[in-house]
Order: C-alpha cells, then sequence, then structure tokens
C-alpha cells in the first residue's frame, strides 16, 4: 500500500472522535509503506442485504451503499439506508478531511500512567484514474506490546570505523515512543467516486470488517457484541454441532434455576452482564 498519510484515532461512545495526525515527510512514508501489510480479502461476505435477525454474528464481513450524485437538489442519498458500520467510517472519513491536529511529540498520545490514549492507527491511501477516485482507510490496533518506554536503541550509520569495514553505530533513547503496527488490521474504509453522464458522480462506500469483535469494541457497538455473544450460545446450545471447549471437547450446558433449558433467559442473564458478553463473545 502506497500511504498518504497517518492518524491516531480514539472513539467514544457519545460518537466523538479524537484524532491526530502523525508529522511524517513523504520520505518516511514511502518506508512505512514497504512494511504495512494489506490485509486479505478472502472469504469476506457481503452481507448489506442481510436481515438483522440473520446476522449470525460472522467475524469477518463487508457492507456498501451506493448513491449517486448530480447536485444537492438531485441525488439518491438516503441515510436511513445506511448500515452502521458505514455511518462510522464515513463520519471518520470527514474527519481526516477537516484540519487535523498534529502531533507535536510522541509522549503525546499517552496519559499519566503511561496508557495509549488513542486505540488505533489510521493509515490512509488514494487511487486516480482518469474516470475515478478511490480512498482508503485502514484501522490496524494500536496494541499496548507497541509501546516504548525508556530504551536505548543502537542503529548503525553509512560511514565506516577508520579502514574497517564495520559500520558505525549510533545510540539513540527513547523516552515515551511506539511502535507502528503493520499487520492484523481491524477493518477498512473504501469511497470511490466515479464519473458519470451529464457531470453525475456515482459513489460507492464500501466497509470491510476483518475482526468483527475487535471492532465492535473500538466504535461500542454494544449490540453488536451482545450479537456475538448470543451467538456463542446457540453454538453451544446446538444439538447437531455443539461447539465445545479445549482439546478434550469439553460440552457446555445451561440449566435455569429450575434445572430445566430456557435458552432466552440464559442470554437475557449473559447480555446483562457486560463481563460475561465480554467472556462469551471472545470465545
Amino acid at each position: 500500500m502506497k500511504i498518504k498519510s497517518a492518524y491516531v484515532l480514539n472513539y467514544e461512545s457519545s460518537g466523538k472522535i479524537n484524532t491526530l495526525k502523525l508529522p511524517f515527510e513523504e520520505e518516511q512514508l514511502d518506508n512505512l509503506s514497504n512494511f504495512v501489510k494489506n490485509p486479505s480479502n478472502n472469504r469476506i461476505p457481503d452481507i448489506t442485504d442481510t436481515n438483522n435477525e440473520n446476522f449470525n454474528s460472522p467475524k469477518r464481513y463487508s457492507v456498501h451503499f451506493n448513491w449517486k450524485y448530480v447536485d444537492d437538489q438531485n441525488s439518491t442519498f438516503n441515510e436511513e439506508n445506511k448500515d452502521p458500520q458505514i455511518v462510522i467510517l464515513e463520519n471518520l472519513f470527514s474527519k481526516f478531511n477537516e484540519n487535523n491536529n498534529l502531533l507535536q511529540k510522541s509522549e503525546d498520545i499517552f496519559g499519566k500512567n503511561k496508557e495509549f490514549l488513542y486505540s488505533t492507527v489510521v493509515y490512509e491511501t488514494e487511487e486516480l484514474s482518469d474516470k475515478a477516485n478511490t480512498q482508503h482507510l485502514y484501522l490496524y490496533l494500536l496494541k499496548k506490546s507497541l509501546a516504548v518506554s525508556n530504551r536505548v536503541g543502537l542503529f548503525s550509520l553509512p560511514k565506516r570505523i577508520g579502514s574497517t569495514k564495520a559500520h558505525a553505530l549510533e545510540a539513540q533513547e527513547v523516552t515515551d515512543g511506539f511502535y507502528l503496527p503493520q499487520k492484523d488490521c481491524v477493518c477498512s474504509f473504501h469511497k470511490k467516486i466515479v464519473e458519470g453522464n451529464k457531470k453525475a458522480e456515482n459513489v460507492v462506500e464500501t466497509v470491510k470488517v476483518y475482526d468483527g469483535l475487535t471492532f465492535s469494541e473500538l466504535f461500542c457497538l454494544e449490540e453488536m457484541r451482545k450479537q456475538y455473544a448470543e451467538n456463542t450460545i446457540d453454538r453451544f446450545n446446538d444439538t447437531d454441532n455443539p461447539l465445545t471447549l479445549t482439546r478434550d471437547k469439553v460440552k457446555v450446558k445451561f440449566m435455569t434455576d429450575t434445572n430445566e433449558l430456557d435458552i432466552e433467559k440464559v442470554k437475557n442473564r449473559i447480555c446483562n452482564d457486560d463481563k460475561l458478553v465480554t467472556t462469551f463473545c471472545k470465545v
């Protein structure tokens, strides 16, 4: 991927989006582009027209939204037809098109206890042709393991030491910094604008989700997290091919206070406890 810009992002439950642009020069972005891996698009079903009741909580999926724009009075745009994933990533895309504050120093993304204040790194790319313009956002999780604090790194310099073949080394201290994620993309957003007849523009917006559970956590989609938990319960309760635990294939059986199975009561109990939802949706 050819990275155009990079950002750090945090999405709050209220819908507020906090972003900072990483102040890379073009040469640095070119170097970064060589290391970041494109996500695989294999086996990603499109669930755009799937009824919510039949969603079945896939871990990988995509949704899209098509519309045509002529002018402010002539458009097929209809906000009600959008999937929530499209709405969230479209708002994020609009945010990046506004004036973004630059990250002044790497320490600014850490809190008082050295925790990340931002959850995600976003890479922006663009493809241009005669009749189409496609812009992409790729979101990668900023994991705790990527934080670097009070470390000294050794780097080779172009010059050699004396008449030897050994490259000189330079020691650089990092007080508070972080590695940039290179793999395990959570989701991506793609906006393609194709020029049509009579100056009309055909717009196609697509969201591809590569890790559904992490996506629902990053963007505070509680109902989607509950759907993942309910799907796990249904898989445990499947009489033909039940989900089992560990290599010993331990079966899970749900019982109520009356020692009778009432799967809806089980779901209600689990979905009303955030810790249980987290446990079951990660199985």
